[in-house]
C-alpha cells in the first residue's frame, strides 16, 4: 500500500489543470441562441487554484432553491480545471439558456458542507439577447467564507472569446452585470469583518 501512495500522487499532481470548460464559447453549436432563449457570457476566477474544497457556481432558475437541479455547474477555482487566464484561475463561459431571470449560488465541492447563508448572483435574459454578466470573482480561493465580488471585465473577456471563437461579434454583446445578493452584506461601519463580505 505504501508504495502506492506516491504513485496515486503523482497521478494526481499531473492531472492539474487537464479537464477542459464544458461551458467554454468555442463549444457551442451556434453564437446564435435558439428560439425563445438567449445566450450568457461570463467569466469565474480566484487568485488561486484550490484543491480541497473547490467552489462551483450552480446555475438556477429565479425562484429554485439552491437545492435543486442547477442547470449548469460551473468551476471558479478548481485545481483540475485548464484557467483561461495567465494571472488568476478563471475561465469564460457561454451557455444558451431560455429567456428569463436566474441566479447564480457558489456551492462548494465537498459532502460535509451545507450552505447557511446563499449569496446569489442574479441576473435576466431575454430571448435573441447575447448578455455579458461580467466576471464572478472570489477574492480568496479555497475558502468557506463569503467573499466574492463581480467585475466588469468586458474588454477582457470579449477579447478572449474572439479568440476562442471568430464566429462571436462582440459589438452585439449587451453588457449588464450580474447583482449580488443575499449572503454577507457587504462590509461599513456598523459591522465587524465577521459578519460582512
Amino acid at each position: 500500500m505504501r508504495r502506492l501512495l506516491p504513485l496515486a500522487i503523482l497521478l494526481i499532481l499531473s492531472s492539474c489543470g487537464t479537464l477542459k470548460n464544458p461551458y467554454a464559447p468555442e463549444k457551442l453549436a451556434t453564437t446564435t441562441a435558439p428560439a425563445g432563449a438567449g445566450l450568457i457570457v461570463f467569466s469565474t476566477g480566484a487568485p488561486r487554484t484550490c484543491v480541497s474544497e473547490p467552489t462551483f457556481l450552480k446555475l438556477l432558475p429565479e425562484g429554485a432553491s439552491d437545492r435543486d437541479k442547477e442547470i449548469a455547474r460551473v468551476s471558479v477555482d478548481a485545481w483540475s480545471m485548464a484557467s483561461d487566464f495567465a494571472d488568476h484561475q478563471g475561465n469564460l463561459h457561454a451557455i444558451a439558456i431560455p429567456a428569463g431571470s436566474y441566479y447564480f449560488t457558489p456551492s462548494v465541492d465537498s459532502t460535509v458542507v451545507r450552505t447557511v447563508l446563499q449569496p446569489k448572483a442574479l441576473f435576466s435574459v431575454t430571448s435573441g439577447e447575447t448578455v455579458y454578466l461580467g466576471e464572478y470573482y472570489m477574492l480568496e480561493a479555497c475558502t468557506l467564507s463569503a467573499l466574492y465580488e463581480v467585475h466588469d471585465e468586458m474588454t477582457r473577456d470579449m477579447a478572449l472569446l474572439k479568440s476562442k471563437d471568430s464566429r462571436f461579434d462582440p459589438s452585439k454583446v449587451t453588457k449588464r452585470l450580474m447583482v449580488l445578493s443575499g449572503g454577507l452584506p457587504p462590509c461599513d461601519a456598523t459591522n465587524s469583518e465577521l459578519s460582512c463580505r
